[in-house]
């Protein structure tokens, strides 16, 4: 009987061993194949966000989880926060592939769009229930230090004249339209320049208006680079140099990372003289099916936290403008002889706005497909 009892303790032994070997290989846990059981979750705040702000966003996902942990230890939460481009978020909860809480694309110029697209498969149900905007960055013309001042870039339509008048000195770069928020919002920019008018007046007939696309053919005939990224078609612009591209369009943040990177220029900020969109990141707080009433409570809570000064100045640490004025900017990081980018706490500029239509915002990415250069 003796030689039995150990005879059974040593095939237990060998049994555990094998369900631990057995569950490292396959990723799972020894605890979850013998049954133990997980700490039930109150509720979820799961964010896809732009990822132009992945670096803030981050850092804003240890201080909301230590900061929730702290108050509501009774309450556990899942946070998941997953940087995403604009478009690929989008198309992503119009699929359901992925299922949000919240929704934080790089500009409300997506909203228009996502609104009306959801509408057509949800009976006219809206999916937006709460927009919230703490930060922006606007979209600019970067350009080399000393290109510029030879050339002098004030706007789209300085620009457009060096293109035609000088071909082949205009290396353009800007993202696709179709996938990148930054793309998108350059070629609404510069179809409202070759009009004179703001963005928000666009109509269908502007674009398909001949002349206009004809402009815009002319303008994206000096691109020599469309990418899916803008932070990446930045470090692109300083790893290749004025060589390979001398003028982006890219967002005033992303030159301030880059602007001293390359030893002999300087990456600055243009701010066009027709308009400018902002890239305002809003926060959208989802009305869909999956989001339970826990998950927006917590949702709300974290839009609250989010407005903190502290938590803003994170991200102007990172180049980026606060929506709350009183926040002053630091002269350190907005600062043109170091980042290439104005210090002017309010821009002068004047700020162009989103069309109101979700099909002209719909139909922006068709016109640069028929106008795009196939470099």
């Amino acid at each position: 009987m003796q030689k039995t009892h150990h005879y059974k303790e040593k095939q237990i032994r060998a049994s555990v061993v094998i369900l631990f070997i057995f569950g490292f290989f396959i990723g799972v846990p020894l605890g979850n194949l013998l049954g133990s059981s997980l700490t039930p979750v109150w509720g979820h705040l799961t964010i896809a966000y732009g990822s132009e702000k992945a670096t803030w966003m981050g850092a804003v996902q240890v201080e909301f989880t230590k900061w929730w942990q702290e108050n509501y230890p009774d309450q556990p939460i899942k946070a998941e926060f997953h940087a995403y481009g604009s478009a690929q978020s989008m198309v992503g909860i119009l699929n359901g592939e992925i299922k949000p809480v919240m929704w934080s694309p790089a500009s409300s110029i997506w909203i228009p769009i996502f609104n009306t697209r959801w509408q057509d498969q949800a009976n006219g149900q809206s999916i937006i229930e709460n927009i919230t905007k703490v930060i922006f960055s606007p979209v600019v013309i970067a350009t080399w230090k000393n290109f510029n001042e030879t050339y002098n870039i004030k706007g789209f339509n300085t620009l457009h004249t060096l293109i035609q008048n000088s071909p082949g000195t205009v290396k353009l770069g800007h993202t696709d339209p179709g996938l990148s928020n930054s793309g998108f919002m350059a070629v609404a920019m510069a179809l409202a320049a070759s009009l004179g008018k703001d963005t928000k007046d666009l109509t269908i007939e502007d674009l398909r208006n001949q002349a206009v696309q004809d402009w815009l053919r002319e303008f994206e005939s000096a691109a020599v680079q469309y990418g899916e990224s803008t932070g990446y078609l930045g470090k692109m612009m300083v790893n290749s140099g004025p060589a390979s591209i001398n003028v982006a369009f890219l967002y005033e943040n992303v030159v301030k990372d880059i602007s001293t990177r390359y030893p002999d220029d300087q990456v600055i900020a243009i701010y066009p003289e027709e308009g400018i969109l902002y890239s305002d990141h809003p926060f959208c707080v989802l009305n869909a099916p999956w989001v339970t009433q826990n998950d927006k409570e917590i949702a709300y809570k974290f839009i609250n936290f989010i407005q903190r000064p502290e938590i803003v100045q994170l991200a102007m640490q990172n180049g980026f403008r606060p929506i709350n004025s009183s926040l002053s900017l630091d002269p350190n990081i907005f600062n043109f002889e170091k980042y290439g980018i104005s210090p002017n706490q309010t821009l002068t500029i004047r700020e162009f706005q989103a069309p109101e239509s979700g099909e002209v915002l719909a139909r922006i990415p068709d016109v640069w497909s028929l106008t795009r250069s196939v470099h």
